[in-house]
């Protein structure tokens, strides 16, 4: 999977996340944008082994797989078939890190949720928001039928994402500045992973982007201020945040500079050393 599939598919499963959040509330309107927030999206599904020939998050599209899934009871112990937004939740129902999971379209996964006979799909089992899908819309989605009614007709358009392309590192990077966003990144909680690596969304040019990855994913306000405090150690840089399935594309971009940390509940990150993604790496300080 390309960086980019991987960034649309998340926007996608952002998404679905962000219509069931709104489910309660939302009324008529709020079950047509999650029906057509489903009909892109491409889940996580946890599995009890992988299928042979597959890795963790592999995507399971236009191939005759076959699958184990452990189906959850609900109501009257009727079987439900897990389907998750990010690894985030995913991980709330199923904690054990190398608990295996592949991502399936949901199409897919509405048709074999309908060959089970389950009683519909659990979408963030767990989570904060956590919605069923029943049978009705199941087959509907499965036969890629129109939603149930027109969304509003003041609903903005959305656009199509941009194209988003990894890249080597955007500059020349000393090793002053590796050495000094080391001890910045060691000052950070529940740090375990962090990459530098150059990002080019759309035509536009590569930017330096530091990814990080943690224990336990920061809000949306701590993460705008560690994107401000890293501007001011390393110059205009973009901070995102690493899932594994992230991580694994980021270790075989060539050129990209490796953090591993060991981190403590709510302590620093600890000892790190930069490495290189790719044994292609330059030494730090080399055009990249």
């Amino acid at each position: 999977m390309s960086f980019n599939d991987y960034w649309q598919a998340q926007q996608r499963r952002r998404a679905v996340a962000e219509a069931v959040a709104t489910l309660k509330e939302g009324g008529p309107a709020a079950q047509t944008r999650l029906y057509e927030s489903l009909r892109q999206a491409v889940l996580l599904l946890p599995v009890a082994e992988l299928p042979e020939g597959h890795a963790m998050g592999d995507v399971l599209m236009g191939q005759n797989v076959q699958v184990k899934v452990a189906m959850p009871k609900g109501p009257n112990d009727r079987l439900f078939m897990p389907g998750f937004t990010s690894e985030e939740t995913l991980r709330l129902s199923h904690p054990d890190e190398d608990s295996p999971y592949v991502l399936l379209p949901f199409q897919a996964l509405a048709k074999m949720t309908l060959t089970a006979g389950a009683g519909g799909v659990i979408l963030d089992r767990g989570g904060p928001h956590s919605a069923v899908v029943p049978p009705a819309m199941l087959q509907a989605l499965a036969d890629g039928q129109p939603p149930p009614q027109p969304p509003p007709a003041t609903a903005p358009a959305q656009q199509a994402p941009q194209a988003l392309h990894l890249s080597p590192p955007s500059r020349i990077v000393t090793y002053a500045e590796l050495e000094r966003l080391n001890g910045w990144l060691r000052q950070q909680p529940g740090l375990a992973q962090a990459y530098l690596f150059g990002l080019m969304y759309g035509t536009n040019k590569p930017m330096l982007t530091i990814g990080m990855g943690f224990l336990h994913a920061p809000g949306k306000e701590a993460m705008e201020q560690l994107a401000r405090q890293a501007g001011e150690l390393m110059g205009q840089v973009g901070v995102i945040l690493l899932d594994g399935q992230l991580a694994r594309l980021l270790a075989r971009q060539s050129g990209a500079i490796r953090f591993d940390f060991n981190p403590q509940e709510g302590e620093g990150a600890g000892d790190a050393l930069p490495s290189a993604g790719s044994p292609a790496a330059g030494p730090p300080g080399s055009q990249a």
